[in-house]
């Protein structure tokens, strides 16, 4: 999925996902990374970060206040959603279709199936 993106100008990937609270989030993250004593740039995507991110739990339904833990979602990879590229003037953005979970396993999205 990294060689589809890049060859279509990827310069960062996104889970993309859609919050019960209404329209959609982007986790953003780039592929470029720097590694090594002479800080060589690499284009890096690796299975894991395909398969599930850690945004904010701004999208948690209730809202109140919680402990730092209660507060985070976590994406999961969609495979049955095909991935797709936004374009934009200063690099294109590969979105990755994404479930929204709570830490406790709770749906935050209307796409994850329901206990």
């Amino acid at each position: 999925m990294k060689e589809w993106a890049l060859e279509r100008g990827c310069t960062h990937y996104s889970h993309w996902f859609q919050p019960m609270r209404g329209p959609t989030a982007e986790k953003h993250d780039s592929f470029i990374d720097f590694f090594g004593p002479n800080r060589d740039l690499r284009y890096e995507f690796s299975g894991e970060a395909l398969q599930r991110g850690e945004p904010d739990a701004s999208s948690f339904p209730g809202g109140g206040l919680r402990s730092t833990y209660e507060a985070r979602g976590y994406t999961a990879w969609d495979a049955s959603s095909p991935p797709f590229v936004i374009e934009a003037k200063n690099g294109n953005t590969l979105l990755i279709p994404t479930m929204y979970i709570s830490w406790t396993g709770e749906a935050l999205d209307n796409k994850t199936p329901r206990k």
